[in-house]
């Protein structure tokens, strides 16, 4: 009978253990949290301290008025200066009697009689981090793990238990000794006495937080007051007055607490990360962090997969062992090696997979390291430990249960799929995967050169006649399409992104103090070092990508035209027709990210000067009738046939239905046109992709067919 001893390495042996204590930078960042908090406490209590004075003040005008027989006006003031300052302080205090559902939406709880061995392995864990056992451990359906809180302003005074939520997609992705370093870093947060500062930093954020920015029933019932008769609009007018100035006063030390708490976070995770070294070791530790990375992206793959799926009101029964055998396809078509069914994303693998951009730009409001830092961090310390490579499922009694459970979850958050049709069969959900993956994958004979280009913009019908061009007609299609000269593409296309962004910050048009060029640390003044060596890459680059292109047209022309003259105009009429399209998709998109962001502008705030607000309507008025003669042309006849489509056809009678209406009414926007149409127009703009996409595939389809594959 297998025990624990079976499934839990042993940890690491190390000798000095020094490498886990704070760093001087964590004991600095802990420092500037501590003084931007006292900041925060030292205005906080001046406000709540002037809120008391003017309820006690108030008070006793009023109990002063009324011994004088006063005025009724004189009371009825004297009453609503005792309400608002009484509003006032019920605003100011309001976080402390908040509380965190610490069941969350698309969370199942699990106990122990029902997963022992989980719950022994997670036991083990805490033992090696000495920290508190997990009040409640909670199943969800993502790649995912954490460490959370139920009631968490009183964890600032009361030691107050955590709960733990561990993704089963997580599970699906690590083996035992990764995942033991997963739970090692969640629970690495709250482990050590000096660390615990941090958890605290984090509840008082959060706290501050829900004072400034939370609605809840106080300013529902502000709402509520203000459509009552004109004595009580009044007072609550006035009151939101008041605790909005409140806001405002309070934004300034908060924002300074945020930004501290920030840099502190990172410094958490590297020290989380060093508690996960000394319990998995640093080779599971990273293959850990790459695994997650990569099992994730599938994740987010499929999802999007499974919502084209419903379209057929379809839904899965059990969507893991797609994710398990996506997970294994991915790394077959990259050629990545598999050890019991996961990737082994060394390096080398991680390169053919991955392309990570050599410019890095430091964002001081981000929380949380990029996985190159992490992985920096974890190779500092290098502890080298015992693995076990069977996956983390084998901890799950009735694994097949629990996945069904957890696909549920997924679809918990469609109301209409409880109507669906369930797929019970795994061959056919494999099957509607595969067909999908079909319309997005090219051929194998292209070696992955059409996703890294697309179709490529160029005078097609020039390149395809030019009187010199080489005669291509012996080449095999994988002596045309070489691995070395398509990964030219990418690196060109990543080279002149950069550029553009290294271009903003040399122009002070984005406000960076440094930056990263291929793992070295820039000052923003330096950025001409960069730029000079980069123009230069960039213009022995781009001659050999365009001569590449170039190539691959003449050499598929030169096919066509051996096979029939007219067979080699057909394709110049593809290429040139999609082309126009492409065109037409990249203005369409534009126009839809323009109108997005004009909306968006105007939901931020709450008041505009007049001046402001007519341009602001002259240029939604226009960007609106711009995307709509667009995707009228005439021009967009065969587009217009995807209405056949029972989803793309929902989307366009939503949208269709504002087209004709006037959203301007009055000088307002009418909020629930508005609302359908920013609803509707993201989905008109996908169909479209989908629709280049089609128009890109009959290309292929017509080459293979070329080459007689």
């Amino acid at each position: 009978m297998a025990t624990l001893s079976d499934y839990y390495s042993p940890p690491p042996e190390i000798k000095d253990r020094s490498f886990m204590q704070p760093s001087r930078r964590f004991k600095f960042q802990v420092f500037r949290v501590i003084l931007a908090i006292l900041l925060f406490v030292l205005v906080y209590c001046t406000l709540l301290a002037a809120g008391v004075f003017m309820l006690v003040l108030f008070w006793r005008l009023l109990l002063y008025f009324q011994d004088q027989n006063s005025s009724l006006l004189v009371i009825v003031i004297s009453v609503a200066g005792v309400l608002i300052s009484v509003m006032s302080l019920l605003f100011m205090i309001r976080f402390v009697f908040s509380q965190d559902n610490e069941q969350k939406p698309g969370m199942t709880e699990i106990k122990e009689q029902d997963q022992p061995l989980l719950f022994s392995f997670i036991r083990q864990v805490v033992s090696e981090v000495r920290t508190d056992f997990p009040k409640k451990i909670f199943l969800t359906p993502d790649v995912n793990a954490g460490v959370f809180y139920g009631n968490w302003f009183w964890s600032l005074f009361f030691p107050v238990k955590k709960n733990l939520s561990i993704g089963l997609g997580l599970l699906t992705c690590l083996n035992l000794t990764e995942f033991k370093g997963v739970l090692a870093h969640e629970f690495g947060h709250f482990s050590q006495g000096s660390i615990r500062l941090g958890s605290y930093v984090y509840t008082v954020n959060r706290a501050l937080n829900n004072l400034l920015f939370h609605y809840g029933i106080w300013e529902m019932t502000l709402e509520k007051w203000k459509t009552l008769v004109f004595p009580v609009a009044v007072f609550a007018h006035f009151a939101e007055w008041i605790t909005n100035g409140i806001r405002r006063v309070l934004l300034l030390p908060y924002g300074l607490i945020n930004k501290a708490y920030l840099a502190l976070s990172r410094e958490m995770e590297y020290h989380a990360d060093l508690v996960a070294v000394s319990v998995a070791g640093t080779d599971s530790s990273i293959s850990a962090l790459r695994r997650t990375d990569y099992a994730t992206a599938v994740w987010q793959e499929l999802l999007a997969h499974l919502s084209e799926i419903s379209r057929s009101k379809k839904k899965a029964e059990n969507f893991y062992p797609l994710f398990g055998q996506e997970m294994a396809q991915l790394a077959r078509r990259y050629e990545v090696k598999l050890e019991h069914d996961l990737p082994v994303l060394s390096d080398e693998e991680i390169s053919k997979i991955y392309r990570p951009s050599r410019l890095r730009i430091g964002d001081e409001w981000d929380s949380h390291p990029d996985r190159s830092l992490r992985e920096e961090n974890f190779k500092r310390h290098y502890i080298e430990g015992p693995v076990i490579h069977m996956p983390a499922t084998v901890l799950l009694r009735n694994l097949e249960q629990v996945q069904v459970v957890e696909t549920g979850m997924i679809y918990n958050t469609v109301p209409e799929a409880a109507n669906w049709v369930l797929l019970t069969d795994q061959e056919e959900l494999f099957r509607l995967q595969a067909q999908i993956v079909a319309q997005y994958i090219s051929p194998p004979v292209f070696n992955q050169y059409y996703k890294e280009t697309g179709l490529p913009e160029m005078d097609f019908r020039t390149v395809a006649e030019k009187a010199d061009q080489p005669d291509l007609s012996q080449l095999t299609p994988a002596e045309l399409y070489l691995t070395e000269a398509i990964a030219e593409i990418p690196r060109l296309s990543e080279a002149q992104s950069s550029l553009e962004f290294l271009r903003e910050i040399r122009k002070g048009r984005l406000k960076v103090r440094t930056f990263f060029w291929e793992g070295q640390k820039y000052r923003a003044k330096e950025v001409s070092k960069v730029i000079r060596p980069l123009e230069k890459e960039i213009a022995e680059l781009e001659p050999r990508v365009k001569q590449f292109h170039e190539r691959v047209l003449q050499y598929n022309y030169q096919r066509a035209m051996a096979r029939n003259p007219r067979d080699g105009e057909e394709l110049l009429r593809m290429y040139e027709h999609l082309q126009e399209m492409q065109k037409k998709g990249k203005e369409l998109g534009q126009i839809a990210n323009e109108l997005d962001y004009q909306v968006q502008q105007a939901s931020s705030r709450s008041s505009w000067p007049e001046e402001e607000w007519s341009q602001f309507l002259s240029r939604f008025r226009k960007l609106r009738t711009d995307f709509i003669k667009m995707i009228r042309q005439p021009e967009l006849a065969e587009f217009h046939k995807m209405k056949k489509d029972e989803e793309f056809e929902t989307y366009w009678k939503s949208f269709d239905k504002t087209r004709s209406k006037e959203l301007i009414v009055g000088g307002n926007l009418d909020q629930d046109l508005l609302k359908q149409m920013m609803e509707a127009m993201p989905g008109v703009v996908h169909f479209f992709g989908l629709y280049l996409l089609g128009l890109l595939q009959e290309i292929l389809v017509f080459q293979v067919e070329l080459y007689g594959e």
